[in-house]
């Protein structure tokens, strides 16, 4: 089960990346197309009257943008240390709104939720070395797979 709910997990956040507006041939608003991630955040811990809260945060986590592309690390001058921490940090801020809260409810095994995000970097660098293996337009995309799939793991572990 853990590796149907990872697999789903890394589905919600390509989704999130925009694989359905590479589907559907047109930009679908970040808002709408980043709620697909939060909800799967809101469904993967214990569904409770905090739901609803535990799906805002989670949107919040994914808001913000990358900068302009700046962590675009199939770009060769963007792969460097500065920007593997920054994308680190970038990481772990996706799923630290809803460990905060969670601490704060006394499941404090959510925080390897954001260890698991932090692990961007990472994923890229693997993410990448597929793509480049693969010969695969669009390398970031096997990235945004591995984090999702990173973090979907995590919180089916969590929830069970």
């Amino acid at each position: 089960m853990i590796i149907f709910w990872a697999l789903l997990g890394g589905l919600c956040y390509r989704i999130r990346g925009g694989l359905l507006d590479d589907i559907i041939g047109r930009e679908i608003p970040n808002f709408w197309i980043r709620s697909v991630w939060a909800l799967f955040v809101m469904v993967s811990l214990p569904l409770s009257a905090w739901s609803p809260l535990i799906y805002g945060l989670a949107l919040l986590g994914v808001i913000p943008s990358y900068w302009g592309g700046k962590f675009d690390l199939s770009l060769p001058q963007n792969r460097n240390w500065k920007n593997y921490g920054w994308l680190a940090l970038r990481g772990g801020f996706i799923m630290l709104p809803v460990a905060i809260f969670l601490t704060i409810t006394s499941i404090s095994s959510i925080w390897l939720s954001v260890a698991a995000g932090a692990l961007m970097p990472l994923c890229y660098i693997a993410g990448l070395g597929i793509g480049e293996i693969s010969k695969v337009q669009g390398k970031s995309q096997f990235a945004e797979w591995l984090i999702g799939i990173a973090i979907g793991g995590v919180l089916w572990y969590i929830k069970h």
